[in-house]
């Protein structure tokens, strides 16, 4: 369903460059700034390649004898970031890894001071972990909190109000690019952060939340979370499948940077609402809690 759209929408902007006049086209200039990015001369209109290739390699073992020694493309990606009538940015993303095609980031970000808007897919705003990309991770992965919860990217709308030290973020989103459900639940989901700059160094606290529904078509949650590798084949903590309507989210963080030092944690409780008595003699309400 998306793709023929994005096609349409290719082709649009590359017959918009191709009548462009040569008179126009010296308007622009390319600079390399870690990739090629082609702007307007008054800045207004900006377009930047961006990409990444990630590869893991692991060996793991338990002791159940289990062994594991593999590597995996974990990412491989292509997308383009860039700038449009000077207030609204724009991004789009594609991962090729697994085998497989999937848009990570499509959206559009109406830049204004000191609030933005966002529509499209995007990360839904929770846990500092999620919304650190993967370039920046102290770690190759990220704490169990963002795989066990089901933190991602969704299609939706969202505000971001930036004043200082402070930010605040709120949305609603519904279902991802991948979904083909013909209802989908909605989430709604904040964050909000404080950060400031001490001598030689930075605090940073936070704290999120969301309620998240599920669709009509499957009314099923699982927990799960593998250690700390992509490449387990082990899910050690797992709660099986259960009905749920819906799960409901809280969490807080706390970091800090000090010189070549840095520390951060969050803390995380989810609350899960059964649609009948459950499944598997599971009660009607479910806690799961993570620290990391």
């Amino acid at each position: 369903m998306t793709t023929p759209k994005l096609i349409i929408t290719a082709l649009g902007a590359s017959a918009l460059l191709a009548t462009t006049s040569p008179a126009q086209a010296q308007d622009f200039k390319v600079a390399w700034k870690g990739a090629p990015e082609i702007s307007s001369a008054d800045g207004n209109f900006k377009m930047k390649i961006r990409g990444r290739l990630l590869t893991d390699w692991a060996t793991i073992s338990d002791n159940s004898d289990k062994v594991t020694d593999t590597t995996e493309l974990r990412t491989a990606r292509l997308g383009i970031e860039g700038v449009v009538m000077k207030d609204v940015k724009y991004k789009f993303e594609v991962d090729f890894a697994g085998n497989s095609t999937t848009i990570k980031d499509a959206y559009m970000q109406w830049a204004l001071k000191p609030v933005s808007i966002i529509v499209g897919q995007h990360k839904v705003p929770v846990s500092l972990e999620e919304q650190t990309s993967g370039r920046y991770t102290t770690f190759m992965e990220r704490s169990g909190i963002t795989d066990a919860f089901g933190f991602s990217r969704n299609i939706g709308i969202s505000a971001n109000i930036t004043q200082d030290d402070f930010t605040l973020k709120a949305g609603v989103f519904q279902g991802n690019s991948g979904a083909n459900a013909d209802e989908e639940g909605r989430t709604y989901a904040v964050r909000g952060t404080y950060a400031t700059k001490l001598d030689g160094g930075m605090v940073h606290v936070g704290a999120s939340a969301f309620k998240r529904e599920n669709d009509d078509g499957d009314i099923y949650n699982r927990y799960r979370q593998r250690p700390h590798s992509h490449l387990s084949p082990t899910r050690y903590v797992n709660t099986d499948s259960f009905d749920a309507k819906s799960d409901t989210f809280f969490g807080v963080e706390l970091a800090g940077v000090m010189g070549p030092l840095s520390v951060q944690s969050e803390w995380g409780w989810m609350k899960s609402t059964a649609a009948t008595a459950g499944r598997g003699d599971l009660p009607s309400e479910t806690d799961v809690e993570i620290t990391d």
